[in-house]
């Protein structure tokens, strides 16, 4: 009954739901030409509402190490910065021995990690 006795908590849910489809969506259109998407994407990538293609094309380029945000991208410079990612990286790897793929390209970037360094070199 809680869930539907809130209109606040029902509309979260919705939206966090509709959301979490979408990005999947988002993300996949930020693969995609101009050509291949509907116009109303193409406005959405060119307005920064989306994530658009070639910021995005930054997450898929050596050494893989940020970009990592795939709805609208507003949140990679300071995650990137803060060193957001590289900590999840080391915790995952203490947690489970699960190495990043980043790790492998680029041995310094691992060292870097293992020792706390999480901020990415400006």
């Amino acid at each position: 009954k809680f869930f539907f006795q809130s209109i606040a908590v029902t509309l979260f849910f919705t939206v966090f739901c509709a959301m979490e489809i979408l990005s999947q969506e988002f993300h996949k259109w930020s693969h995609m030409t101009k050509g291949e998407c509907p116009s109303w994407v193409n406005w959405l990538q060119d307005a920064g509402l989306t994530i658009p293609r070639v910021p995005h094309a930054l997450h898929h380029k050596a050494p893989y190490d940020g970009n990592y945000c795939i709805i609208s991208g507003l949140c990679n410079k300071p995650l990137d910065e803060s060193g957001f990612f590289r900590w999840m990286e080391h915790n995952v790897y203490r947690w489970n021995g699960v190495e990043s793929n980043a790790w492998k390209l680029d041995p310094e970037l691992r060292a870097r990690t293992l020792r706390g360094e999480y901020s990415l070199p400006q």
